[in-house]
């Protein structure tokens, strides 16, 4: 067995035999004789009649494929272990998990053939999978650390709101991801804003979900081993929300401060007055709480 560094490279000789694919058959201890491991992996083997399906593991979470296929074979992960997300081909292997590969030659061999067959193995050191919130990893406030890898890989959190206020996620260090995002999702994956924002308002005891991903379009994301820092960060919120719309308007009276605070970004504030009589209503900002603009309407 390889004990597999953070990523390395193993090599299957396999030697096939003259055979028409409607006459394979055979035993375990067959297949074995018909594979020669240089250097030695953690495998068994099993000649059936679609071709010699050989399982794989890796001894460690992580992430296996294929590097190269030999000319006049074809290999193929069993479809329990495709992932349909990844363009490389990587196939996730849990902690002393194994997957397995079917492999056959493209023509009827005459003679043994020796074929080799490389494997790359990316050692995981984060929980895996948790690209959905089904699967999210469960986070608190605070600084994070994770990796986008393999291709067209996402990574989401489950943040419980330790009270009223907003969460904000905040990318510290990109590794060499050129355009990451960060965006709030709901339970069922749909986007609480459609901008990519990274802050929200929250209730108490609430679970939300944080998105990373490396580029806006998964087209566009690249596999990086690099590890990518983020922090969530809580403030608490001290005055009554929601109330951005009138219906959910604050009561107020006339002649008195109004203290608010415009959190999260894109946040507004409605107020409910009673008019006592015939006349006109007039507002002014006593202090602008370090926004250069703000507007009444």
């Amino acid at each position: 067995m390889v004990a597999f560094s953070r990523r390395c490279c193993a090599t299957l000789f396999l030697l096939f035999v003259l055979v028409a694919a409607a006459a394979l058959g055979g035993s375990v201890a067959m297949a074995r004789d018909l594979l020669v491991n240089r250097p030695a992996v953690e495998w068994t083997a099993e000649v059936t009649a679609d071709g010699i399906e050989v399982t794989v593991g890796s001894g460690a979470p992580g992430f296996l494929r294929v590097e190269a296929v030999p000319e006049g074979v074809t290999a193929e992960w069993l479809p329990q272990h495709r992932d349909p997300v990844d363009a490389g081909n990587w196939i996730l292997v849990q902690d002393g998990s194994e997957v397995s590969l079917r492999m056959r030659p493209t023509t009827e061999l005459e003679e043994p053939q020796e074929a080799t067959l490389d494997f790359a193995f990316s050692r995981e050191p984060f929980p895996e999978p948790d690209d959905t919130p089904q699967t999210a990893r469960k986070a608190a406030p605070g600084p994070l650390e994770t990796r986008l890898f393999p291709e067209r890989d996402v990574d989401v959190f489950a943040v419980e709101a330790p009270g009223d206020g907003a969460l904000i996620g905040t990318i510290l260090d990109a590794a060499d991801h050129a355009e990451p995002r960060l965006r709030w999702l709901n339970a069922d994956g749909a986007e609480v804003r459609p901008d990519f924002e990274a802050t929200i308002s929250v209730a108490a005891g609430e679970i939300y979900y944080l998105e990373l991903r490396g580029h806006p379009r998964l087209s566009g994301t690249h596999p990086s081993e690099a590890v990518v820092k983020l922090d969530i960060a809580f403030t608490a919120e001290p005055f009554t929300e929601p109330n951005d719309t009138p219906a959910e308007a604050i009561p107020a009276a006339l002649g008195e401060d109004i203290a608010l605070r415009l959190m999260p970004r894109a946040d507004k504030d409605v107020f409910a007055f009673t008019s006592p009589g015939d006349g006109a209503f007039l507002a002014e900002f006593t202090e602008q709480g370090g926004h250069p603009e703000p507007r009444f309407r």
